[in-house]
């Protein structure tokens, strides 16, 4: 995981730089598994000057749509509050109060209204911002299983971690170790249709639409980490559709179809494309229709 040790200052004299710029493709998609709990896209995206994220509602019916665009506008009217010039853990601080606020601000709206009840929504962010040594950082937080991806050397790296079933409360009371959790993982990556998953595999396979956390009950505890920014740089982020892929093919795919100067719009499309095509297939076991939102940002 990148941004486990924070720069240290230093009294060296930097020259200026220019502040990097980006291209950006965006992709939002219906579940064409429409129900009446999931009557629209609950996914909303967040493209704003040097902010980029996605978001995924979770609620049924208004909730999951609800909660996706209050944790938008939340995030946005308070993103000033990350300021350039400051150091990488005072702007880690600050993005996981915005987040925690979101939070909150979803819980509040919730307890107007009885069938909002259980509204929430994931969260991944890109906030690009200059350090007080004139470096440039993009900084990551998570709530959920959306993900960020950082395409570096032509290889996708996860930047982000899941909060998925093995951090809910309720995974107590089944016992699972940490050992558990890294076999049983491994096991489901590696499998290649659902008879190759045994009990305890199979258990939690089937619970893979279950969150430990996210935005709107009130206890969100926000992952942050955070990657040196440069001109060339590409970063991905994406609601959980990839999971119609295991992680190495879909690490695969966003590699295939970022390479080089890729044409951003191109390689979502193609991205998107080939998820959907995978949803529909009655041979992938890991086939799951949802909506389906993606962000591609290249540094410049």
């Amino acid at each position: 995981m990148l941004g486990d040790t924070a720069p240290q200052p230093n009294n060296k004299q930097t020259e200026s730089k220019e502040k990097l710029q980006f291209k950006v493709a965006s992709i939002s998609i219906q579940s064409e598994d429409i129900t009446p709990s999931h009557p629209d896209n609950q996914d909303t995206l967040l493209v704003s000057g040097r902010a980029f994220g996605v978001l995924d509602g979770m609620g049924g019916e208004k909730g999951g749509k609800r909660a996706s665009e209050l944790a938008r506008y939340y995030i946005l009217q308070h993103l000033s509050e990350v300021v350039d010039g400051t150091t990488v853990e005072k702007a880690v601080e600050t993005i996981s109060k915005i987040f925690i606020g979101a939070d909150g601000a979803i819980e509040a709206e919730a307890e107007k209204d009885p069938s909002l009840e259980k509204m929430g929504t994931t969260a991944v962010l890109i906030k690009f911002f200059r350090d007080n040594m004139d470096n440039e950082w993009a900084l990551i937080p998570n709530v959920g299983d959306s993900r960020a991806y950082k395409i570096e050397d032509g290889k996708a790296i996860q930047l982000t971690e899941d909060d998925d079933f093995f951090k809910h409360p309720d995974i107590l009371q089944f016992g699972f170790t940490k050992e558990d959790e890294k076999k049983l993982k491994e096991e489901i990556e590696n499998a290649k249709a659902k008879k190759d998953l045994n009990g305890g595999a199979e258990f939690i396979y089937s619970r893979r639409h279950i969150v430990g956390q996210c935005l709107g009950h009130g206890h969100a505890t926000p992952n942050v980490t955070f990657s040196p920014a440069r001109a060339g740089d590409t970063f991905v982020l994406v609601t959980d559709f990839y999971e119609n892929y295991n992680d190495a093919g879909f690490q695969k795919l966003l590699e295939e179809a970022i390479s080089g100067n890729a044409n951003l719009d191109e390689a979502a499309k193609k991205i998107i494309d080939a998820c959907l095509e995978k949803s529909k297939d009655k041979e992938n076991f890991r086939a799951k229709k949802d909506d389906m939102s993606i962000v591609i940002v290249r540094a410049e």
